[in-house]
This record gives C-alpha cells, sequence and structure tokens, in this order.
C-alpha cells in the first residue's frame, strides 16, 4: 500500500506540488485583478443606493412634517395655504438645482 504523502523520487522533483502552485498563482492573480474590483464598485454602488433612498425618505418625511406645522400653528387649520407655501418652497429649490446642473454642464471638459 502506499500514501498520498510519499516523498518525490531521488534526484526528481515534485511536479504536482509545482503545478498546484503554479495553478493558485494564477487564480489569485485573477481573483485579484477581477473579483475585488468588481466587489468595491458594489459596494458603492449599495451604499449609494442606500443613501439616496434615505435621502428621499428623509425629505418626504420633512416635506410632510412642515405640512402639518403651518397647518396646524400658522394657517389655523388651511391646508391649501400650507401646500402652497411648500409646493413654492419646493419648486424654487427645483429651479436652484436645476440651474446649478446646468452651469456644471457648459464647463469646458479638459481631455
Amino acid at each position: 500500500m502506499t500514501t498520498d504523502a510519499t516523498p518525490p523520487p531521488e534526484g526528481g522533483e515534485d511536479w504536482a506540488a509545482k503545478a498546484t502552485g503554479a495553478v493558485e498563482s494564477v487564480v489569485a492573480i485573477i481573483r485579484d485583478h477581477s473579483l475585488r474590483p468588481a466587489l468595491t464598485v458594489l459596494r458603492v454602488l449599495l451604499v449609494a443606493l442606500l443613501g439616496a433612498g434615505l435621502g428621499a425618505l428623509a425629505f418626504v418625511l420633512g416635506v410632510a412634517g412642515v405640512v402639518r406645522v403651518l397647518t396646524a400653528d400658522a394657517f389655523a387649520g388651511r391646508v391649501w395655504i400650507s401646500d402652497f407655501v411648500v409646493g413654492g418652497l419646493v419648486s424654487l429649490l427645483g429651479l436652484v438645482l436645476l440651474a446649478v446642473s446646468r452651469r456644471v454642464g457648459r464647463e469646458p471638459r479638459h481631455a
């Protein structure tokens, strides 16, 4: 009976160990150049999506809270005035962001 841990023959080299080492090094190189950058990109996208979702949620809840406070305290139950004021503010914010985005888009790009 032979065992798996037999030493290489006298004067010969262990070809199986060399082949295994070569395959392992090639797999490690491929993993380092393909899998790690892909995982980094996926992590960044996941954090960006999570941040965008939480930001949108905070914005919606903030606007709803402002409408409720204005309706209850400032305008004595007149919801339409609160909606008009908050809608105007949100529209103004949208126009400012649109103007900024157009200005940024016109900047010359250097190659």
